[in-house]
């Protein structure tokens, strides 16, 4: 099909049948990038030609390294470029280097970038390769909820420079552009929402099998084990819901550099027993049957693909009232939402939940009547694909048949 109509007149550029090769620049191959870029792919690769520019694992990916392996499993041509996350000069110009020589041997048409690191460098690169289209991609700005600060100000500042570089940002909830347009990123001509979404079948995973206790009430929460993703005050929240609902049973699916300091932590307030710490898992679209309800206590996010998946399960979900996590839940509506790094607030809200399974149920049937109405994969794909081809009309003066 010709996804933008043929010439009208002498001025209209003609319909093009070579193919737009687009390159994905990415370090943080992990967790929720990895399921953006892996459903990008999936649905774009028989529209153009896709190839992929990243480290073959990221350091310190906690046991999350499958994702050059998934992206051989797809048949997709990717190339290793070193990139690590820590700010390293000899690092960075290495990586620098190493991406401005696969651009420019490439010859793309469009660069993709996600994350800050491969943004920063990548958009770059592109540019003095004389890339005709460089798109990027936060995926959560480091910054994200934070007060104006010196340490807000500079990474601000990083983005601002690097969006110099870019044709156009492509934020993945109404806060993130938000938030762009609050640090003065770039101009909100620039930036386009195409929110996250999620396939029920998009890459079959094994089933891993878990030991559920009998009489257990489960309570699930997915993530890297940082400070962003706030895991501290569920822990301290659990003594206050064991008081209520002694039977209840937490299961942390995740790893990270906090995980020894969390434990620590479960152990000071004695509630080793309520509390699995189960590490990475490759399954946890399969797993979130097994929880009776959700929790997801970060302090703020992009949109977590895993709050959709729970949504999708049906799962009632309590969350915190955070940047990319409100763009999707509504109070009362298909969630409870409760500040951030409030405790005491998060485990009163999961036990309103625990105590009332009627609320659960509507909930949970809310959200996952809203995944299906607003974020279809089918959705994120075509309105990224029309981004694509837009700009690849303005900047190269053709029109693409796809």
């Amino acid at each position: 099909m010709e996804t933008l109509l043929q010439q009208t007149n002498p001025n209209t550029p003609a319909v093009s049948d070579q193919p737009v090769r687009v390159l994905h620049v990415v370090e943080a191959s992990v967790g929720g990038i990895k399921t953006y870029l892996l459903q990008l792919i999936n649905g774009t690769q028989h529209k153009f030609q896709v190839e992929v520019a990243c480290p073959r694992y990221r350091k310190n990916a906690f046991h999350d390294t499958d994702f050059t392996q998934q992206l051989e499993k797809m048949k997709v041509v990717w190339h290793e470029v070193p990139m690590v996350r820590n700010i390293s000069p000899l690092n960075e110009l290495i990586s620098f280097v190493r991406l401005y020589q696969t651009i420019k041997r490439g010859n793309y048409d469009i660069v993709h970038t996600h994350s800050s690191k491969a943004g920063f460098l990548g958009r770059i690169a592109a540019r003095l390769a004389q890339t005709p289209v460089i798109i990027h991609t936060p995926n959560a700005y480091i910054f994200t909820g934070m007060k104006p600060n010196i340490s807000a100000k500079f990474y601000a500042l990083l983005e601002r420079v690097a969006g110099l570089f870019a044709d156009k940002i492509i934020c993945v909830s109404e806060s993130e552009k938000a938030e762009a347009i609050r640090f003065n990123v770039a101009p909100a001509s620039k930036l386009v929402v195409v929110k996250n979404a999620i396939s029920p079948d998009f890459i079959p995973l094994l089933h891993l099998p878990l030991s559920r206790a009998k009489n257990k009430v489960i309570l699930g929460a997915v993530g890297r084990l940082t400070n962003q993703k706030g895991f501290e005050y569920l822990i301290k929240a659990v003594p206050f819901v064991c008081r209520y609902y002694p039977h209840v049973e937490v299961w942390l699916i995740g790893d990270g550099e906090l995980r020894q300091p969390l434990e620590r932590l479960a152990t000071a307030l004695n509630v080793t027993a309520q509390i699995k710490f189960l590490g990475f898992r490759a399954d946890v679209p399969q797993l979130v049957n097994e929880f009776d309800l959700v929790v997801i206590p970060s302090l703020y996010e992009g949109l977590p693909f895993w709050l959709l998946e729970a949504m999708l399960a049906a799962k009632p979900v309590v969350a915190t009232d955070a940047l990319g996590i409100n763009d999707v839940l509504t109070a009362h509506y298909n969630g409870l939402l409760v500040p951030p790094r409030d405790s005491l607030a998060l485990g009163q809200a999961i036990c309103s939940l625990l105590s009332d399974p009627t609320l659960a149920q509507k909930l949970g049937n809310q959200a996952r009547q809203t995944v299906l109405e607003e974020y279809s994969l089918e959705r994120m794909v075509a309105e990224t694909v029309r981004v694509y081809l837009e700009l690849v009309k303005q900047k190269e003066g053709r029109l693409v048949k796809i």
